[in-house]
């Protein structure tokens, strides 16, 4: 049977354009994140404006997590220059850049 996936659109900083290295190791990081396999998270696409909007299809029983790490800014969202995570038709969720300062108080 077919796993229930959902869409999750994550906005990256910084890019000039998306080379397939990137690609790669975004859903690496982004499979990793989500405790799942990396063949369950499916590239689906992007759009290019002042940042990149990237595509990917996940496990419907692991964006949860994704969710929790997005709304807590997540230092390694961060890292990987996440701006805002939005999965389906949820509003988009903004990554704090700070995050990683402010976890110090």
């Amino acid at each position: 049977a077919e796993t229930a996936t959902s869409s999750a659109y994550l906005v990256v900083q910084g890019l000039e354009r998306m080379v397939q290295e990137t690609l790669d190791r975004l859903r690496t990081s982004l499979a990793s994140l989500c405790g799942t396999r990396r063949s369950q998270v499916k590239f689906r696409g992007y759009k290019k404006h002042k940042s990149i909007l990237v595509h990917f299809s996940i496990p419907r029983k692991n964006t949860a997590v994704l969710r929790h790490m997005t709304l807590h800014s997540d230092p390694r969202l961060v890292y990987m220059g996440v701006r805002s995570l939005q999965i389906d038709d949820e509003r988009p969720i903004e990554v704090t850049q700070g995050g990683v300062l402010n976890d110090v108080n």
